[in-house]
């Protein structure tokens, strides 16, 4: 396995985008989504990228890349059309030590942006670590279709809550264990029998 599959708070983070088309409106999009600090920059922003910029923490920056916008990024991403462009931002995130990702191919060391299923609160993701995007999205596609709809945001608060409060008065472990996974297997039972 080439790839650890971590999942890291970026929660006020300064991200930069680099290149204004489709992939990068979906890395914005999902990177806005886990409360980063986007900054954009491509010679021609569309319309969809000033329209976030309005509603979000987004900044668009109407311009080349040039190095000094990756400046205190925690992760950047290149999502040009142009090789040589993505090329020398990998090269100038790797030499600052910024978690880098390339769309256009992979490079060594670039990151890699997993097909996710979001379901407030539990969140699966899928990965071919870049070799074959479409298997991943055929595979996301059939396992959402088997997630069943009473898993949600009160659902999982709700094993959260229980989890904590058995942590807290069981001590010990298989006991603990007995006990989460009982409480599991009912909260499925009743979200099955009443859905």
């Amino acid at each position: 396995m080439d790839y650890l599959p971590l999942q890291i708070p970026i929660k006020n983070k300064k991200c930069l985008v680099v290149g204004a088309g489709k992939v990068a409106l979906r890395r914005v999009c999902r990177l806005l989504k886990c409360g980063a600090v986007v900054v954009v920059v491509a010679p021609q922003i569309t319309e969809s990228f000033y329209k976030l910029e309005k509603l979000s923490n987004l900044t668009c920056v109407a311009d080349i890349y040039r190095a000094k916008y990756i400046k205190d990024a925690f992760l950047v991403a290149a999502c040009t059309d142009d090789g040589a462009v993505n090329d020398q931002i990998y090269d100038d995130a790797k030499r600052l030590g910024i978690i880098v990702y390339t769309a256009d191919r992979r490079r060594p060391d670039s990151a890699v942006f997993p097909a996710i299923i979001d379901k407030e609160g539990l969140i699966i993701s899928l990965s071919t670590s870049g070799s074959y995007p479409l298997l991943t999205k055929y595979l996301k596609e059939k396992i959402a279709a088997t997630v069943p709809d009473f898993i949600d945001k009160a659902f999982i608060e709700r094993l959260e809550k229980e989890r904590q409060k058995i942590i807290a008065t069981v001590s010990d472990e298989a006991e603990r264990k007995r006990q989460l996974s009982a409480f599991l297997d009912r909260l499925i039972e009743a979200g099955e029998n009443n859905g």
